[in-house]
C-alpha cells in the first residue's frame, strides 16, 4: 500500500525504505515480495549506554532522507519498532510522525510483538502513540495470548486498501450490493476463512481489561526476574527491560577483573569468544532441565558493531 501510494511501478526500484538493525526480518521479506528492497536504509540507532538504546536516531533518519531526495530516489516508508524482538525496544514513534508527515512517508510500526501492551497503561508513552501510525501489524499469538496464525494489520485509511487489492478490470468480480464489507476488495485473498472469530470472541467473553491485566502481570514477572538476576554474582544484564524482553549474560569468575561495574563488553575478540562459548553452554545446561525456555540472541550495542 505504502509503495503503490507513492510509487509508479517504473520507480519501485529507486524506492527507499528505512529502519534499523532492530526490525525484524519479517520486513525485509515483505520488501522483497512488494520489488522495493534494493534501497533499505539501516539507520543507526542509539547506543546501549543512552538514555533511550536501541531507539532509531532520528537526526540520522532526516538526514538520510534528505540524502535520498537529492540523489534522486524516492523515499516512501518508515517501519517503526513498536517493541522489537531483541530488546522490546519502541521506537520514539511521535518524532517519526513528524518527520513522515514532513517529507510525506508512509509510517508503519511492526508491533507484531510489543502493540497489544498499549492497553496497559504502565507501558512507556511511545506506545500509546500508534494512532500516528499509517499501519500497524502484530500477531495476537504473542502478547495476546490467543492462536497461532492470528494477527492483523490495522490500516488507517480504506482508500489505500481499496488502491492496492481492489479489482476494477474483472467483470465477473464486480461487486453488486456496495453496503456490505467485501474482503477480497481490502486484503490479497479472495475466498477467506473467518479468522476475526479467534479474535472476537476472547474479546467479548473475557474483555480487554482481562487481556491487559494478563500483559501486566508478565510485564510484573519480567521486572522481578530483571531484579533477581541482577544479585546474581556474574550477571550482567545488557539491555534493561521496555516490556516482557530483556537481555543478560553470564562473566565467569576467571573474567571478571576485565570487567568494571555493568561494563557489558569489552573490546578482546578472544575474551568475547569465549564468554560466547560460555554462554552459549550455559543457556544449553539450563534449557536441558526442562523447567524454562531462555533464547539466544546476538545483540550490537551499537549500529556500527
Amino acid at each position: 500500500m505504502a509503495r503503490d501510494k507513492a510509487l509508479q511501478p517504473k520507480t519501485f526500484h529507486l524506492g527507499c525504505v528505512y529502519w534499523t538493525k532492530q526490525t525484524h526480518i519479517s520486513c525485509i521479506k515483505s520488501c522483497r515480495v512488494a520489488g522495493v528492497a534494493e534501497n533499505v536504509r539501516l539507520i543507526p540507532y542509539k547506543p546501549a549506554n543512552s538514555n533511550e538504546p536501541f531507539t532509531i536516531d532520528l537526526d540520522e533518519l532526516d538526514k538520510q532522507i534528505q540524502d535520498d531526495h537529492r540523489s534522486n530516489l524516492y523515499p516512501f516508508l518508515i517501519v517503526a519498532n513498536a517493541g522489537s524482538i531483541d530488546t522490546g525496544t519502541i521506537d520514539d514513534i511521535q518524532g517519526l510522525s513528524l518527520l513522515a508527515k514532513k517529507y510525506q512517508l508512509w509510517l508503519h510500526a511492526d508491533g507484531a510483538y510489543g502493540a497489544c501492551f498499549a492497553l496497559v497503561e504502565t507501558v512507556p508513552k511511545s506506545l500509546k502513540s500508534l494512532n500516528l501510525c499509517d499501519s500497524i501489524s502484530a500477531d495476537l499469538h504473542k502478547s495476546f495470548f490467543l492462536p497461532y496464525g492470528t494477527g492483523f494489520l490495522a490500516v488507517k485509511r480504506k482508500q489505500d486498501l481499496f488502491k492496492t487489492f481492489r479489482n476494477d478490470y474483472c467483470d465477473y468480480l464486480v461487486p453488486v450490493d456496495d453496503s456490505n464489507v467485501n474482503f477480497a476488495e481490502l486484503t490479497l485473498e479472495q475466498t477467506r476463512e473467518m479468522r476475526g472469530l479467534r479474535v472476537w470472541l476472547p474479546l467479548k467473553l473475557l474483555g480487554s481489561t482481562t487481556f491487559a491485566s494478563c500483559m501486566k502481570e508478565k510485564l510484573d514477572l519480567t521486572q522481578y526476574l530483571h531484579g533477581e538476576l541482577k544479585k546474581i554474582p556474574g550477571i550482567v544484564i545488557v539491555s534493561k527491560p521496555v516490556l516482557s524482553i530483556f537481555t543478560f549474560r553470564h562473566i565467569p569468575k576467571i573474567l571478571r577483573h576485565l570487567f568494571e561495574k555493568e561494563q557489558r563488553v569489552v573490546q578482546d575478540a578472544n575474551v568475547e569468544s569465549q564468554l560466547l562459548a560460555h554462554n552459549t553452554q550455559l543457556l544449553s545446561s539450563i534449557n536441558s532441565r526442562g523447567r524454562v525456555a531462555l533464547y539466544s540472541t546476538k545483540l550490537y550495542l551499537n549500529h556500527d558493531d
